[in-house]
């Protein structure tokens, strides 16, 4: 189903716009809901989200100092991620790998659903950084703070080895294409 949803966006060029665009909105709303959590907690870094790793003192530490005021910032930019962001991230990098896959050899293609993967790495951190930003001051269960630091850390690491044959087979697709360029004009000569 959903590699029948990526060869539908990558075969389409006004698709393919849109969830770039959208992609592009998206990534701005994020930095603007950053930007506005910085400014409340100035001292403060970057959210769990952009760690690599979740440790219980750390996010406690984290969600303490950014404060009453932060706290429903950062809500706000978690609900962002998971009805929007997440979501457009997920089927343009999948489309765009689908395509490269197509192109180099179509038996490629399910390598496409890597994203996929990301994303449900993604999802599940987020729902559960949800649920420690309410909670708090409690803690969360040690379980779920374990599967949110693995869920966090999966998500860095399959987006990037995603992002490994993406650009890979980019390159190789475009350098295929030049050859025949290339040896087409040597026949034409």
């Amino acid at each position: 189903m959903l590699l029948t949803v990526f060869a539908y966006i990558s075969d389409s060029t006004p698709l393919l716009l849109v969830f770039t665009a959208l992609e592009i909105i998206s990534v701005a709303v994020m930095k603007q809901k950053a930007d506005a959590l910085t400014a409340a907690a100035p001292d403060q870094g970057n959210p769990p989200d952009l760690w690599f790793g979740i440790s219980e003192d750390a996010l406690q530490n984290w969600l303490d100092g950014i404060g009453e005021g932060g706290r429903p910032l950062y809500l706000a930019s978690n609900a962002w991620d998971l009805t929007v962001y997440m979501w457009a991230y997920m089927l343009l990098s999948g489309a765009l790998l689908y395509g490269q896959c197509l192109k180099a050899n179509p038996k490629l293609t399910p390598l496409s659903l890597i994203f996929a993967f990301a994303m449900m790495g993604d999802f599940i951190e987020t729902i559960l950084l949800r649920k420690a930003t309410n909670a708090f001051p409690t803690p969360l269960a040690p379980m779920l703070l374990k599967l949110m630091s693995l869920a966090n850390m999966a998500k860095w690491s399959i987006f990037v080895v995603g992002l490994v044959p993406l650009i890979g087979l980019a390159v190789k697709n475009r350098m295929s294409k030049n050859d025949e360029s290339i040896t087409e004009t040597a026949k034409t000569k």
